[in-house]
């Protein structure tokens, strides 16, 4: 679980935010362009949103929407023990991840997975508007969108 102390704004202070964003992989322009958020900030954000304002990659925008849940749901940030424990969100690579979608016997758009490098976390980073928007009037990608985020819900309890 988080420590008492609040993450900061502007890489100032013991515990700067973008401590966090580095550790889940963000790239140096990215956290400089977030670096106005404090933790309160973060949390309260739409941070899909945000990212678009701000011209960040989908794919960091995706792995910031699950880091933002996680952490909403469980206190936590993403971490090995609930990669361990969801089988979606231990698939770390988009090769990986499309074996599970094959696996599980559901459709969706393996090439735009690997282009767009979409691994588990940020597939469970997705919401219901990125589906509509990327893929508009695919029932097939959002019924495989939901049935994965079911199983990592599953995981989180």
């Amino acid at each position: 679980l988080l420590s008492d102390d609040e993450f900061t704004s502007h890489c100032s202070g013991d515990v700067p935010l973008s401590l966090v964003f580095n550790a889940i992989g963000l790239s140096e322009q990215s956290i400089k362009k977030l670096e106005h958020l404090d933790e309160f900030e973060f949390l309260e954000t739409i941070i899909t949103t945000e990212c678009k304002n701000l011209d960040i990659p989908l794919g960091e925008q995706l792995e910031l929407s699950y880091c933002q849940k996680l952490w909403n749901e469980q206190g936590v940030f993403p971490n090995r023990a609930h990669e361990e424990n969801c089988v979606v969100c231990d698939h770390s690579t988009p090769e990986m991840l499309c074996h599970l979608i094959v696996e599980h016997e559901k459709p969706f758009d393996m090439e735009w997975m690997k282009k767009e490098k979409i691994t588990g976390r940020r597939f469970m980073g997705m919401t219901i508007s990125n589906i509509r928007e990327i893929f508009p009037n695919n029932n097939e990608m959002k019924s495989t969108w939901m049935y994965f985020q079911k199983i990592h819900k599953k995981a989180i309890l």
